[in-house]
Formats: structure tokens, sequence, C-alpha cells
């Protein structure tokens, strides 16, 4: 009574604050009646608009971020729980510890530097670390991330024909107050137009290529052992659409990779040469719309580039690091390089070796994710997806549940026991007349 008390009283005085709170008094009544579609309706608005928010100081600050983590402890109250043993919290917890030590260094660039901080290098292994610890989740919560991923390559087609600045919706597919001709996404300028990297509703090309790359692997993995849905399907087929127009080099490096271990294992042939042929033509009817990616995306123009100029930038950051640097990272991120360098920067080897040993550990009770989470590593070696939400954040949640593989396979059931020649024997053994 109280509380409704409080609530119409804030609501007479503050009328935003007093819808705001009722709404999220609305959502946590839904969520405790119905979690599986509550955890799943935050997943799919995660996937779909990741960078909805408000730019605060020089961060964005994603609403659905926090909307991710509550669905993630929605999941973990609602799931059954096999916590981990001693030696994984251990790790876990020292690099946690190292990793909140670190930011004290980032007070002097204000809340939106220590959230920033925060955001890339806690959020996600505390995610990790709990998803991990569910024994399986409703596939409802899985199913919503490609739903959101689906809506995301919809929204590209958009952008295709219309323009990144004549679509933008602020505070929706991007953060009220930013700029999303801040984010570099132009390829080159003919004339009075010019051709830019898609970026969707994730703000930038290369941070969408690297999430279509995930949810490529993720889906052909489904697909090719013979167990993906009509779903799974679709969303290989959009994911070849959304790299492809990313104009991201990273994101097809990171895609072909674990794409070729995939093909090269054992699995359904028929789906195999299906993927193959019509990645083939969704990447040919691309090029053609647009001949000048075709140029971008030969070998010569990324060796030429050196990884767009990021060797460069990395040998001269590399030489202006002081040995402590090297060791535990710097004092200032107001220069932060893509790829591995930028993760030396803010963590150091020390900070990085935790990280990496974390990681390993808590991805040892998803052994089929590793092909998957390739993708990751290889993005955060040569672009900056190791710091830019949300790159992180969806794997982590989604090994919330198992990744169907081939060696999933579902044992047969035990025949009964009879009484044979030779006491109790299986029902075969008798009738086959095994000894």
């Amino acid at each position: 009574m109280a509380l409704v008390v409080g609530a119409v009283f804030l609501t007479l005085s503050e009328p935003l604050a007093g819808v705001v709170v009722l709404l999220m008094a609305a959502f946590a009544l839904w969520a405790w009646i119905h979690p599986v579609t509550a955890a799943s309706s935050l997943a799919f608005l995660t996937a779909a608009f990741p960078k909805a928010g408000v730019r605060i100081a020089d961060f964005p600050f994603p609403v659905f971020l926090f909307g991710l983590i509550i669905a993630v402890g929605i999941m973990f109250v609602s799931s059954r729980r096999a916590p981990h043993g001693p030696v994984v919290l251990v790790i876990v917890g020292a690099y946690l510890t190292f990793a909140i030590a670190r930011t004290f260094i980032y007070t002097d660039d204000g809340p939106a530097g220590v959230f920033a901080f925060v955001a890339w290098a806690i959020i996600p292994v505390v995610l990790l670390t709990v998803s991990t610890s569910l024994a399986g989740v409703d596939q409802r919560f899985i199913r919503a991330f490609q739903w959101g991923f689906l809506l995301s390559a919809a929204f590209a087609l958009v952008q295709l024909a219309g323009g990144l600045e004549a679509t933008a919706i602020p505070g929706l597919t991007q953060a009220l107050g930013d700029d999303i001709t801040d984010k570099h996404n132009v390829i080159y300028v003919q004339g009075s137009e010019n051709f830019s990297k898609i970026p969707s509703t994730y703000h930038n090309g290369n941070i969408y290529g690297l999430a279509a790359a995930f949810f490529l692997i993720f889906s052909a993995t489904r697909v090719f052992a013979g167990k993906g849905t009509k779903l799974d399907f679709t969303t290989v087929i959009a994911a070849v659409l959304a790299i492809g127009l990313s104009g991201s080099r990273a994101a097809i490096v990171a895609a072909a990779i674990p794409l070729l271990i995939l093909l090269l294992r054992r699995g359904s042939l028929r789906w195999r040469i299906a993927i193959v042929g019509l990645g083939a033509f969704i990447v040919a009817a691309v090029l053609s719309i647009e001949p000048e990616l075709a140029r971008r995306y030969t070998i010569d123009s990324i060796v030429a580039s050196g990884g767009s100029g990021r060797v460069g930038i990395w040998e001269r950051t590399l030489a202006t690091m002081r040995p402590t640097d090297f060791l535990f990272g710097s004092d200032s991120r107001a220069v932060l390089p893509d790829g591995w360098v930028g993760i030396i920067i803010q963590l150091g080897l020390v900070g990085t070796a935790l990280l990496a040993a974390a990681v390993v550990t808590l991805m040892l009770r998803r052994p089929e994710w590793r092909v998957t989470v390739l993708v990751l590593l290889i993005g955060a070696v040569v672009d900056s997806s190791y710091w830019t939400f949300p790159t992180w954040f969806i794997p982590a949640a989604m090994m919330a549940g198992r990744l169907v593989t081939l060696n999933d396979e579902t044992p047969a059931p035990t025949p009964p026991m009879v009484r044979g020649r030779r006491g109790y024997q299986n029902v075969r053994v008798v009738r086959q007349g095994i000894p």
C-alpha cells in the first residue's frame, strides 16, 4: 500500500519519473509471472537495437545493455544452476579484482570514462560467469537474439536504400546526442556522393560486421550439424548479407576462418554445399550493387592497407609505452588503438593474462562454443571489438544455452532387462542369442 501511495505521489509531483517507476514496476511484475518471455524480450531488443540510449560525455550509454544484464539475471533465478568450482571462482575473482582496481585509474575521465572501462572489461566476464553456471535455458531466449539480429539486417537494407543519416532514429538506432557521421563509416567519396559501411543499428560498420560474423558461425554450426531450424538458415543468409554490406574486412577474416573449420568438419554435405553456394550468390549480388567493395575486399587491398593502417599505429604506440605500461596498463585512455595493443594499454600483460585465464576456464563448460568464440578472438586481435558493445555482451548471454553440435546426440533409451538363460539380460541380447 505504501509503495502504491509513493508511486502516485511521485507521478503527480514528477510525471516523467513517476511514469518510469510505474513502467519498471509493471515490468518487474511481468518478469515475475513470465520470466522466460520477459528475458527473451530483452534479449530481442538488445540484438535489434544495441545502441539505443543516451550519449553522456564521450560514452553512449546503451539502455538495453542494462536490460541484457537483467535478462540474464531473470534466467539465472528461473533456471537450474550448476555452480562453478573453487578454482574457476579464484581465477575469475583475481581478474575482476584487478579490473576493478584499474577503474580508479580512469576516475579523472569522469563517470563516462569509468563506465566505458567497466562495460568492456568487467560486465562481459560477469555475464559469462553467470551464463556458464546455468545448466540450460529455454531455447526461446536464444531464438530471441536471432530474431533481433534479423531485424537489424532488415534495417541495414533500409539504410542502404535511404542513406545512413536520413534513416537514423536518435535514441533508438543510435544514442541520443550521438552522430553517426563520426563513426568512420565512409569508405570512399565519389563526386558529391559517398558510399559508407552499413552499420545498421550497431552504429559502426566494423562492429556490425563482427556481430554478423558471430551470428553466422553460431547458426551455421547448427545447420551443418543437420539440426538447424528455418530460423537458423534465415539467420545464416542475413548474416552473410550483413557482413558484405558492413564493409568490414576484419569481419570477413573473423568469419572466414571459423567457417572454414566448420566446413572441414564431418556433417551434412548437402547443407554445407547449399550454404556455400547461397553465400557466394549473396556476396556476388552485394558486389554487383557496389563494385567498389570488390576492390576493397581483395587480399592485396587488405595487405596494402596494413589492416587499415593499424600496424603503423601499433608500432608508434608501443614505442611510447613504459615497462610498467606493458605489465599493468597505461594510466590514460586518451588514445586507444584498435586490436591487441588497445587491450595491453588498458590491462597490461598481467591483466590480459588474467582475462584469458578467466575466459578459458569458464569456456571449459561450453566446449561446443569454441569455434564460435574464435570470431570474437580474431576481432579482438585486429579490431576494437574487445571494448565495444555489443560484440562481447551478446555472446556472453547466449552461452547460457547449449549450442547444438554434432556431438549432441541424444542417447538411445536403454532396453528393458529380462530374465534369460544367463540371468537378467538386455532384451536385444536375448532375442539375438548373443551370449
